[in-house]
């Protein structure tokens, strides 16, 4: 199992733990480790309300100075963050998270929908981009991340 890690400054890190009741056994779909960033614990709760049925595990982050460490740390299987993060935006976060953990799979959630956000999401190394409106789509756009393994 992956236990939870005490962070000081992280004082609502949250660790789910439940069955997962995705279409297909947990081994079939092996994601297990979510990690979500985003500055507002409503959109996290929501966030990890869609996807909680999927996978065992699941983090929250919430502040952008604090996301890449908690990445390595942690080693989530899948991070969903926020495009308009205090202080780093996801942008900058995906691309600092790739360029450690290329294998990283990062879904960028964003407020509007923007051809030029999502390429450069897609050129950070996102494997997603999703609107907030949209969250609901969440649990088919990790499994198709999850097609995209290399």
């Amino acid at each position: 199992m992956w236990s939870p890690l005490f962070f000081p400054r992280w004082n609502n890190l949250i660790v789910l733990k439940g069955p997962a009741n995705f279409a297909g056994s947990l081994t079939e779909w092996s994601a297990v480790k979510l990690l979500i960033v985003d500055n507002h614990a409503a959109v996290r709760r929501v966030i990890r309300s869609v996807v909680a049925h999927m996978l065992l595990e699941i983090q929250e982050c919430p502040s952008a100075a604090d996301a890449a460490l908690m990445y390595r740390a942690l080693l989530p299987d899948y991070a969903v963050m926020a495009f308009d993060l205090r202080g780093m935006g996801g942008i900058e976060i995906t691309r600092t998270i790739r360029g450690s953990h290329p294998e990283a799979k990062i879904v960028l959630v964003a407020d509007y929908d923007d051809r030029a956000l999502r390429e450069e999401a897609r050129t950070a190394g996102a494997c997603g981009y999703l609107l907030k409106e949209d969250l609901f789509k969440l649990p088919g756009l990790l499994t198709n991340c999850k097609g995209k393994e290399k």
